[in-house]
């Protein structure tokens, strides 16, 4: 991530002094290059990814310097102006948010969670910013790829496309353009159907269009038109019936004309009155015989069959169909009557079925939308939980690396510590006279020590003849050494090799004074010696020092046991002086 917006800094001074070069931000996470220059981490790693190892340009160095060139391993972070950073005040730069407190809490805490922040919608297509605080309710009602569910047929699909669904759905009600009634999509064709539809503005032919009537109108006004249309019908029946073979002589005998007497009743017994029907037919068949036949009424028909002897037959054909039809028309009016019952009950309970369907389907339904809310909200929240976790993850294990960083650093500056301490004691120690006195604590332990075989010796603290003079030390053996070993107090002089050595007169020669000192300031144990020149002890070292010379049995353990003046409070002191009279100031 990029550095840390300025306006969030209340103290413009930072801004000004902690500014990343690449990215013009505050420094976040800061690291230092070699040359000095600052960055944030992830700035510098992206301008140097990939490219492990190679020498690489500060982008802060002039390009002739020879110093500005970056190696991965070298970039190191920079812990001053990160603690400086960590502990600035900051504020929330969004319009709206009134959070304040720390650099180090608003990167662990807020940066990423501000409710107001602007950012995009979680869903694909969708491409909308809302506030952090407002995702929720954005993702449940007003983003146009939340899920919804078409109620007729239960599919579910984004909310944009709603009007092409309502377009394509195959259970959607849609209006009947004749009737206006509401029918499914998939029933509509067989609505509007001429032979089957149940549309009552359908446009449906006449049933007598085969006998010649062209009228076409709505089922609904069927009967008015046949009521309205009797002579007409009856007229187009008879020129059918003059057009046959019947009334042409074709006929043999009385049979033809029963069955088309019978046809002729059936066809009547549907759509108009017996009684008009029977005058009106018997006068227009009357009138197209006389006019086809001439005058003669009294002419047989076909070799012998009169006019009259046909009436008088038609008469009792069209009786006896009308007691047909009564009786027929009072067991259809029974039967209609039971199922219209029958069709009545069952109708009634499946009205009632379809209603607890209904009801049961709604609540199914708004239980199903809340699911699918509650659904949609969980899918959120994991994917921001995953978003969280990776975050985590990538600031464990920066972490970790910083961490190592850190304790490989300590332990570096734990070692130099330690050199600088033992050159603050060397210095507080040392003497550049000649004389070393030598403060020795803790006695009795280092004394159990020298007996037990632990510690048998101790070096003094390094004094010189003089500034640029010989190096000296002091050893001593608590416990003894060679001939005064588990018996006496053994002390040695050891001349160590100096930065100023080749200007030095050698073999040493100068005269060696040991001193117990008694702490009662009576008398103190002295030994002397003078340096053998033949000795290598006292040649110029070629090492960090010669081997110790002096005094084996300088003093008696059994002296130092009789006596509290040279050990008091666990503590004696050595005092080690060498004659520098000759010896030149260099």
């Amino acid at each position: 991530m990029p550095g840390l917006p300025k306006e969030i800094f209340s103290d413009k001074n930072i801004v000004e002094r902690f500014i990343c070069s690449i990215c013009l931000l505050v420094f976040r996470d800061a690291v230092q290059s070699p040359c000095g220059h600052r960055y944030c981490d992830s700035c510098i790693k992206e301008q140097i990814k990939n490219r492990k190892g190679e020498l690489i340009r500060c982008p802060a160095c002039p390009e002739n310097s020879t110093e500005g060139v970056l190696i991965f391993d070298e970039v190191c972070p920079d812990f001053v102006v990160r603690r400086e950073l960590r502990t600035a005040v900051v504020v929330c730069f969004i319009e709206g948010c009134d959070w304040r407190g720390s650099a180090h809490q608003y990167v662990q805490e807020h940066e990423n969670t501000c409710p107001f922040e602007k950012i995009k919608c979680l869903k694909s297509g969708c491409g909308k910013t809302v506030k952090r605080g407002d995702l929720s309710h954005h993702l449940e009602k007003e983003c146009p790829m939340r899920l919804v569910e078409c109620k007729q047929c239960k599919k579910q699909y984004p909310y944009k496309e709603s009007k092409k669904h309502a377009s394509e759905c195959s259970n959607a009600l849609i209006t009947c353009s004749s009737c206006n009634k509401r029918v499914p999509r998939t029933q509509m064709e067989s609505h509007l159907d001429v032979d089957t539809g149940d549309c009552p503005k359908l446009k449906i032919r006449c049933m007598y269009f085969p006998l010649g009537c062209t009228a076409k109108l709505d089922a609904s006004r069927m009967e008015e038109h046949l009521a309205k249309n009797v002579m007409e019908h009856n007229r187009q029946i008879v020129n059918t019936l003059s057009n046959s073979s019947f009334l042409k002589g074709e006929s043999k005998g009385a049979s033809p004309m029963i069955e088309r007497s019978e046809k002729i009743s059936k066809v009547k017994e549907r759509y108009f009155d017996e009684a008009a029907l029977s005058g009106n037919l018997r006068e227009m068949v009357v009138g197209k015989v006389e006019d086809s036949k001439g005058s003669n009424t009294s002419k047989v028909v076909n070799g012998g069959v009169d006019l009259t002897a046909f009436e008088g037959m038609l008469n009792l054909q069209m009786e006896e169909s009308r007691r047909e039809i009564r009786k027929l028309s009072r067991d259809i009016e029974k039967k209609v009557a039971s199922l219209h019952n029958n069709f009545q009950e069952k109708d009634e309970k499946t009205g009632s079925m379809i209603a607890v369907l209904d009801r049961r389907t709604e609540t199914l339904q708004q239980v199903l939308a809340v699911l699918s809310n509650e659904l949609e909200a969980v899918h959120s929240k994991v994917s921001a939980l995953q978003q969280q976790n990776t975050y985590l993850k990538e600031f464990t294990e920066k972490q970790e690396k910083r961490l190592q960083s850190q304790d490989q650093m300590l332990t570096l500056k734990n070692i130099a510590l330690a050199e600088q301490e033992l050159r603050i004691q060397a210095l507080e120690a040392s003497s550049y006279d000649g004389v070393l006195l030598w403060k020795i604590n803790e006695v009795r332990r280092r004394r159990q020590e020298g007996v037990s075989g632990k510690t048998t010796s101790f070096y003094s603290p390094v004094f010189y003849t003089s500034r640029h003079g010989y190096k000296l030390s002091a050893r001593i053996y608590l416990n003894g050494d060679g001939l005064g070993k588990h018996t006496h107090m053994s002390l040695f002089f050891v001349v160590m090799r100096g930065r100023h050595d080749a200007l030095l007169p050698w073999p040493f020669h100068q005269k060696v004074t040991f001193m117990l000192m008694n702490q009662n300031n009576r008398e103190h144990v002295i030994d002397a010696f003078r340096p053998d020149p033949a000795s290598s002890s006292f040649k110029r070292p070629n090492s960090d020092m010669n081997v110790a010379s002096g005094c084996p049995l300088f003093i008696a353990q059994e002296v130092l046991d009789s006596t509290d003046s040279f050990i008091k409070d666990d503590t004696m002191f050595v005092k080690v002086v060498v004659d520098t009279v000759g010896l030149d100031n260099i």
